[in-house]
């Protein structure tokens, strides 16, 4: 996708929730098509430009505080567009389902720069919204360059702040493991992750070290039980064997 041109994918071999989730978007059961979220504004991309290596971040907002750490697993609830004003307010794009309700009250999140994958904590001073985009106002960041050099970086939460999906939908990390099988009891596979395509959201399913993709439409995804962490799916002939 055009937007998310700037946000590399988690390095190979990282172990599941170590990466931020793609977005706060949640996929529908029984297939359905995922929510697709904003696209910016060509003249936001134009104005967004990548953080220089090692360079601080204004007085650098509050970092997570004893080495080593844990960075809890995240989930990533905007993408930083541009600098908003002269007080150094970020234009950020909503990658969730609710915007208003998400950031209404957000007081602190993650900053992650996906090209290093460097996270930080963050407080959040001020939200307003504006259209589509919502201004943050974060700590420590107080000039028009500071907040320049935050583009492209997303804004993340831990996965146990996200907000709770609607009813019959879930959050693609809900899945991760889920044993799919088809009607009869055979077992497919585990449920890896979702990849987007331009027909339908595809579910990577590994089975052993081969995987395959299952396109999530009603006529291909039986059945969805996220507490006990199965799938019935009922595969086209002769995709098992591509």
């Amino acid at each position: 996708m055009a937007d998310r041109a700037s946000v590399s994918e988690p390095r190979r071999g990282e172990r599941i929730g170590k990466s931020p989730e793609r977005s706060e978007a949640a996929s529908r059961t029984l297939g359905e098509t995922q929510p697709k979220a904003r696209r910016a504004h060509m003249a936001d991309r134009a104005s967004v430009s990548e953080p220089r290596r090692g360079e601080p971040i204004g007085k650098s907002p509050e970092r997570s505080g004893v080495e080593g750490e844990a960075i809890p697993p995240l989930v990533a609830i905007a993408e930083v567009l541009r600098p908003h004003g002269l007080r150094g307010e970020v234009r950020v794009r909503p990658l969730t389902d609710r915007p208003r309700e998400r950031f209404e009250g957000l007081c602190a999140c993650f900053l992650w720069e996906p090209a290093t994958d460097g996270r930080q904590r963050c407080r959040i001073v001020s939200r307003r919204f504006d259209g589509d985009g919502v201004l943050i106002g974060l700590e420590g960041v107080e000039s028009p360059e500071a907040a320049r050099s935050l583009g492209g970086q997303l804004l993340a939460v831990p996965r146990a702040e996200a907000l709770p999906p609607a009813p019959g939908q879930f959050y693609p990390w809900q899945l991760e493991g889920a044993v799919v099988e088809t009607r009869q009891g055979r077992r497919l596979g585990n449920f890896l992750r979702v990849e987007g395509s331009p027909a339908q959201p595809l579910w990577v399913i590994r089975d052993g070290e081969r995987e395959w993709l299952l396109p999530a439409v009603p006529e291909f995804v039986v059945e969805v039980d996220v507490a006990g962490r199965r799938v019935v799916a009922d595969p086209p002939e002769g995709l098992l064997e591509l």
